[in-house]
């Protein structure tokens, strides 16, 4: 995938003393990846009792909403019987709601109930070879929002062999819920990064924004600044997770509307007010190319710029608050930092 590495303008060093304010860094593995945290505190016990409540809440969350985990609340709604209806956590009904309201916004390209397909391309990555077409015709019949009722806090799904998959929204969801343990307890001052998604909160001290490293490429490829407070990017793509079979390279990106990985490689960058936003968007604008970025022209608050094959270092299009991105990055990382 591509990556968001965190950095901090030269002002903000580790430690260095804002009036009754210090900088600390923190990090905790969850969700299949690291979680870190820079945050502003009185002293080193505050810090890390506001963390360690802060990734309570991300493991609450990465039980509800795990596809991996067997006895997670999301793997047992999907192995209730058919036209059962089934209680909702409060997490999980926020998640399947959005996940909704997302799915009919990017027209499909965001799908929660594309697990039956997900699950038939690991195979595929792990046997380097194309899913059986018959297996891919039968699971198509379980995936597609029309199979699952919501109503309040209960859902039942609607077809036989459907498998949930929240993977591209519950990251994102998580970190949203983290910075709010954080905002509580007055550490608003914070930058959070699970996996390469990034949340902003309120500012360093006598700053205005916290500067993070865009590289949609992955590895040591080339990195476009950005600038961030209350806000949150994400990048999705497959820099490294892809397969070739048969001398074609497909993605582990599953186009949710066809059943087919992505052919060729794809990345896209998304900001957005919050991050569960930016997470989903990112995947979906990698399913959707062009039309993507268009959506993101139409959404408040939103930024998407979007690259294909042939464009290893600019982007293919962008909506006009990332159209920078689609030049040459400053030769210093962190010396001219833009966002809209």
């Amino acid at each position: 995938m591509g990556t968001l590495c965190l950095t901090l303008a030269a002002c903000a060093s580790s430690g260095e003393q804002r009036g009754e304010l210090r900088l600390f860094k923190l990090q905790d593995p969850a969700m299949g990846t690291m979680f870190r945290a820079s945050v502003y505190a009185n002293d080193a016990e505050q810090a890390a009792s506001a963390w360690a409540a802060a990734m309570a809440r991300v493991r609450e969350i990465e039980r509800i909403a795990s596809d991996y985990d067997s006895e997670s609340e999301l793997r047992r709604l999907s192995e209730r019987p058919v036209g059962e209806w089934t209680e909702l956590s409060a997490d999980l009904s926020a998640l399947l709601a959005r996940s909704c309201e997302l799915h009919e916004m990017t027209g499909g390209a965001f799908d929660p109930t594309v697990g039956p397909y997900v699950r038939l391309w690991r195979r595929a990555r792990r046997a380097f070879e194309l899913p059986d077409a018959e297996r891919l015709s039968e699971a198509a019949g379980a995936v597609g929002m029309e199979n699952i009722e919501l109503k309040g806090d209960r859902a039942r799904l609607l077809a036989e062999g459907m498998r949930l998959d929240l993977g591209a929204i519950a990251k994102g969801y998580a970190l949203d819920e983290a910075l709010e343990v954080l905002e509580e307890r007055g550490l608003g001052r914070a930058l959070l990064d699970g996996g390469g998604d990034v949340l902003a909160g309120a500012p360093p001290p006598g700053s205005d924004g916290w500067v993070v490293a865009v590289r949609p490429l992955g590895g040591d490829s080339q990195a476009w600044p950005l600038e961030l407070a209350h806000r949150a990017v994400a990048t999705s793509g497959d820099a490294s997770q892809f397969v070739l079979i048969d001398g074609e390279r497909y993605s582990h990106i599953v186009d949710p509307r066809s059943g087919w990985a992505l052919k060729g490689s794809h990345a896209a960058t998304v900001t957005a007010a919050d991050c569960a936003t930016a997470d989903a968007l990112a995947s979906a604008v990698c399913v959707m190319g062009e039309d993507g970025v268009s959506l993101a022209e139409l959404l408040p608050q939103t930024e998407a710029c979007y690259w294909r094959n042939g464009f290893t270092k600019q982007g293919a299009c962008a909506t006009q608050g990332l159209g920078w991105m689609m030049v040459s990055p400053p030769e210093h990382e962190v010396t001219s930092p833009r966002l809209r």
